[in-house]
This record gives C-alpha cells, sequence and structure tokens, in this order.
C-alpha cells in the first residue's frame, strides 16, 4: 500500500491495545509499505483503496535481512519486527486499521 496510508497506519496500530503486528517493510524507492499477514486470508471482500493489493499465490516479494546491519545499502527497510518470531498482521485488523486513516470519503 502506499507509504501515505501504510506509515499512519502502523503508527496506529502500535498505538492500539488490541492487534498483534507482524512484520513491516517499507520500500523507500517507491514508497510502498508491505504488511506480512497470514496465508490463504483475502478478507471480506474488496481492499478499502486501489493502492491496497493483496498479494497471492505466486507473487514474489524482495525483502531485506531483519539485521539492518546485513541489510545495509537495501532500498527497503523493516520499519516494524515483532517480538516473537512468526506474529504475523491480522488481515481484518489491518483493513480495519486502513478503513479509519481513509475514512469514509476515500474509501472504494
Amino acid at each position: 500500500m502506499p507509504g501515505v496510508i501504510g506509515l499512519p497506519v502502523l503508527r496506529a496500530l502500535r498505538g492500539a491495545e488490541k492487534p498483534t503486528l507482524g512484520p513491516v517493510m517499507h520500500d523507500r524507492r517507491g514508497d510502498l509499505v508491505y504488511w506480512l499477514v497470514p496465508v490463504g486470508r483475502c478478507g471480506d471482500g474488496e481492499p478499502p483503496h486501489p493502492g491496497v493489493v493483496l498479494l497471492g499465490v505466486g507473487a514474489h516479494l524482495a525483502a531485506p535481512d531483519p539485521d539492518p546491519v546485513v541489510a545495509s545499502g537495501w532500498p527497503a527497510v523493516w520499519v516494524y519486527w515483532p517480538p516473537v518470531t512468526g506474529t504475523l498482521t491480522a488481515l481484518a485488523d489491518l483493513m480495519d486499521a486502513v478503513r479509519a486513516q481513509l475514512g469514509p470519503s476515500e474509501e472504494r
């Protein structure tokens, strides 16, 4: 999703009490934010914004090493890495936060 949506959503979810967050990557070249969500979860209906795209089976996403020293020089960086390995963001929580960030006038 575009950084103008994804980065504020990350700030909101980090401050929220309920959601569990998985890794979040920011590709600075295209100002895109990628969230890792459970495989096979397409959610209910369409994403709330045309810039929010769910990558499916067969999609490829190059990602830097979680260690910033090893990943130095990559145009993409992990802006959030969970303290517990294997944690993913629930798609429903993410889409709810995107909708809240957009407000009713910007949704599809």
